[in-house]
């Protein structure tokens, strides 16, 4: 999940995210949220994990950067950042929504997909058709560009190889 959010973020933000999640738990354990009566990151945490899981304990899992985050990390995140999450799970015809995590600013629509035979469940990052039409568009103009490069170093090679 951090990896398909970080994708909608700036780099130095995408690769400070574990951190200022783990910074906002530990700092935030037993802090009730604004308009949020009674949430703090510990119930929170114990809801979704469903057992009691030390402060000292998740803040390591989130700072190691083998971990995948899930629904926790994206309330967390939401609070942080200001943004929200519509996530939605492939319902066979259609996409059912799924969650809704955060109430202002930019909105981020991810689809969680269930345990597969290649991997664990996980969240991509579901962009608009336009925003995909124009994704493809700039890695076909940087294949071209890639490709446009390489016969360039190839012709320089053989004119060097050619010249006496």
């Amino acid at each position: 999940m951090f990896y398909c959010v970080q994708q909608s973020m700036a780099p130095e933000e995408g690769s400070q995210l574990m951190h200022a999640i783990a910074c906002f738990a530990d700092a935030n354990w037993l802090t009730e949220w604004p308009g949020e009566a009674g949430v703090t990151v510990e119930k929170l945490v114990h809801l979704v994990t469903r057992s009691t899981v030390a402060r000292e304990e998740y803040v390591r899992m989130v700072r190691d950067p083998d971990t995948y985050g899930g629904e926790i990390e994206l309330v967390l995140i939401s609070h942080l950042r200001e943004v929200q999450f519509r996530v939605f799970r492939d319902a066979g015809d259609t996409w059912d929504e799924y969650a809704h995590y955060g109430c202002c600013g930019e909105l981020l629509r991810l689809v969680y997909r269930p345990r597969t035979e290649k991997c664990g469940p996980h969240y991509d990052l579901l962009l608009p058709k336009e925003a995909w039409a124009k994704e493809r568009e700039l890695i076909e103009e940087d294949r071209r560009r890639i490709a446009s490069a390489e016969r360039g170093k190839e012709r320089e090679s053989l004119k060097k190889q050619a010249d006496p």
